[in-house]
């Protein structure tokens, strides 16, 4: 090797070296891109954005478990009648040995129901929006054949004497009055 060579050689090797020193020389000169602050800013902010969609998932999930109670209550306190008002026959009790005097006539039957099932009513009432808790208490107020003046039920229409024909078509109103109710129950 001649002395020309071995100087080129060594020039070109510290020109390698110094570039390869430069980028990491320029490397460290360089900002970060995003700081620790920012990061926990960005983490802090969707903490609290997810925190606050549980939280309404939450209150949302708990609003419709309490209106399905409610409705829940206020189907049941109509169970008895809608059965009683099914039996059709007026010697029901002599069909079936041991069974207690049931068939009724339907303006003696709805009055001893009233209390339970207007409490219901209360209870579900707040539950609906405004325009549907009047449309219920419409359907109310007819089932009940509701005297507006008097301020009390008197269940009126379905007072039919003692023809049995007009006794089931009144029975077949009431229940599908009561069916009508239920529609808001869903």
């Amino acid at each position: 090797m001649t002395p020309s060579v071995i100087r080129a050689f060594a020039n070109n090797a510290h020109t390698v070296s110094a570039q390869a020193q430069a980028p990491a020389s320029s490397v460290s000169s360089m900002q970060p891109v995003v700081s620790w602050g920012q990061i926990s800013i960005a983490g802090l902010g969707g903490g609290i954005i997810g925190a606050l969609g549980v939280h309404l998932l939450a209150a949302q999930r708990d609003k419709k478990k309490e209106f399905r109670d409610a409705a829940r209550q206020f189907r049941e306190a109509f169970v008895e009648i809608e059965r009683l008002l099914l039996i059709r026959h007026p010697e029901h009790s002599k069909l079936y040995p041991g069974a207690p005097q049931e068939f009724q006539p339907l303006f003696q039957l709805l009055p001893t129901y009233y209390q339970q099932q207007h409490t219901a009513l209360l209870r579900f009432e707040p539950y609906l929006p405004k325009s549907k808790r009047a449309q219920l208490r419409e359907i109310w107020n007819e089932y009940c054949h509701f005297d507006k003046e008097q301020r009390y039920p008197t269940f009126a229409e379905y007072n039919c004497g003692a023809d049995h024909e007009i006794e089931m078509q009144k029975r077949d109103v009431a229940l599908a009055r009561i069916q009508r109710m239920f529609a808001y129950t869903r």
